[in-house]
């Protein structure tokens, strides 16, 4: 990936990277009765460790690709995602806490940074909202934190703080899923989120097999990141590592 991506936009290593076993596709059964704000921010996915495989679509101003990404994660400790073009693996990246390990296959270099560098343009990059953002899990909201909340048709709406960020949430009325989302910092750097296609992972458990993600920082500069999953697996037993051979070449 281009430093473009990999420096200018930091924010975009955790939104540009998918999530997939192959289960059937099982069809939500909806309720017929309204979810209210309560059942919302008391809803949770529960898990231990998350592994998935999906076809990755991004494009920008300056290029496009299409590929192969696959994530494995543990739950508040790390992250690790490849991503492949053309059945070649081009890079790899390991999330932590406190630090990111990026490594460049195609031109055989790595880095390894503080997670807070990858902050910018008031985005600040932390684990929990890299992890929030790969897993497709419902944000956590306390009560207090509602800053308003609405009810449409068939939606409600909830204005939020996440990651110092307002965050304007989409539910769906009757199933209580996140369907989309919208923030923006205090630079005036907007983007938002769709979901789709929920199915059923584990019991009551329900993860989204469709995402796009798009980033608008001006009228010209516009990322977007289109994820199409064919497997999602949680709490199996997978190590996470990261190799760096010893031939590669450590940048800035």
């Amino acid at each position: 990936m281009s430093n473009y991506i990999d420096f200018r936009y930091g924010i975009l290593i955790f939104t540009l990277v998918g999530l997939i076993s192959c289960k059937a596709k099982k069809t939500i059964i909806l309720s017929q009765e309204k979810k209210t704000i309560s059942d919302i921010v008391s809803n949770s996915q529960s898990y231990s460790t998350y592994e998935a495989k999906a076809k990755i679509k991004f494009s920008s101003s300056e290029e496009s690709f299409k590929g192969i990404v696959n994530l494995r994660m543990r739950r508040d400790s790390a992250i690790l995602m490849a991503i492949k073009k053309l059945g070649v693996e081009g890079a790899r990246t390991l999330i932590k806490q406190d630090s990111v390990i990026h490594i460049d296959r195609i031109n055989h270099n790595y880095y390894i940074k503080d997670i807070g560098e990858l902050s910018s343009h008031g985005i600040s990059v932390t684990y929990n909202y890299a992890q929030m953002l790969l897993s497709a899990t419902l944000p956590v909201i306390s009560k207090e934190n509602i800053i308003d909340s609405s009810y449409t048709d068939n939606r409600i709406i909830i204005k939020t703080m996440i990651n110092e960020m307002l965050h304007e949430l989409y539910y769906d009325l009757y199933t209580g899923l996140l369907a989309e989302a919208r923030f923006q910092d205090r630079f005036s750097i907007t983007g938002h989120w769709r979901y789709g296609d929920y199915r059923l992972v584990e019991e009551d458990i329900y993860f989204p097999y469709s995402r796009i993600y798009e980033i608008e920082n001006s009228a010209d500069e516009n990322l977007i990141l289109e994820l199409d999953f064919s497997k999602i697996d949680i709490n199996t037993s997978k190590s996470i590592n990261i190799n760096i051979p010893d031939s590669y070449n450590r940048i800035n």
